[in-house]
């Protein structure tokens, strides 16, 4: 537990304390051991990483926040709660990595608190932009990821969010499970897709550009193979 000004937060902290931050956040409702998959390859390359579990949830006491996007900003919620774990750790700046509630939590981070994040890895985002939340303002590159036969979360409806995103900062890619896709699977579990997912999210955290570029912005769809067993 890690006391901060908030109260205490749970928090997993691995890697060389000089290394470069990536805050890790969970879904809903999840916890941050859901990113011990990821770990490894973050580790390897040097990365510092920190998973918070949000109040009530995991390791952290207290009530529940809210999942609900427009409550990422309230006094006390999900923003404020990751930058009090990064003032408690002494982190000025950090990639965030976040999954369902955690993607969203993760760009209302970075649009609200732009002096706090570098770089932002959605998977599956959870996030319907409040007002005072306009996408277009993004002032860091963002890389969506999407598994495209999850029924839980529909990314032709996100696409217009996605669409909003500044062209040049911007990059979605798409991956396909086939028969392999069941409910409630760790995607980043899976032999074939996880170490995908692990090498594109550190290639875009060092600032590699995509291979590919269309119509002359960052977005790339790759479909990796479908397995027919």
């Amino acid at each position: 537990l890690l006391d901060t000004a908030l109260g205490q937060i749970h928090v997993l902290h691995c890697g060389p304390a000089d290394g470069s931050p990536v805050l890790l956040l969970h879904g809903c409702p999840s916890d941050a051991t859901s990113w011990r998959w990821m770990l490894p390859a973050l580790l390897h390359m040097g990365y510092r990483a920190i998973g918070v579990d949000m109040p009530g949830f995991g390791g952290s006491p207290g009530a529940k926040l809210s999942s609900r996007s427009e409550h990422n900003s309230a006094a006390g919620g999900p923003v404020d709660v990751c930058c009090a774990v990064l003032d408690a750790l002494g982190v000025e700046s950090t990639a965030v990595v976040g999954y369902d509630w955690g993607a969203g939590i993760a760009l209302s981070l970075a649009l609200l608190r732009r002096r706090r994040v570098s770089r932002v890895v959605t998977f599956h985002p959870s996030y319907n932009p409040p007002k005072e939340e306009n996408l277009s303002a993004m002032p860091v590159p963002v890389l969506v990821l999407w598994v495209k036969e999850d029924q839980f979360h529909n990314l032709s409806k996100w696409r217009k969010h996605f669409q909003a995103l500044p062209s040049s900062k911007r990059e979605l890619e798409v991956y396909s499970l086939g028969s392999r896709w069941k409910a409630g699977m760790s995607f980043g579990c899976d032999s074939k897709l996880g170490p995908k997912i692990q090498e594109r999210i550190v290639s875009f955290l060092a600032g590699d550009a995509p291979t590919q570029v269309a119509a002359g912005t960052l977005e790339r769809r790759l479909e990796s193979e479908t397995a027919t067993a």
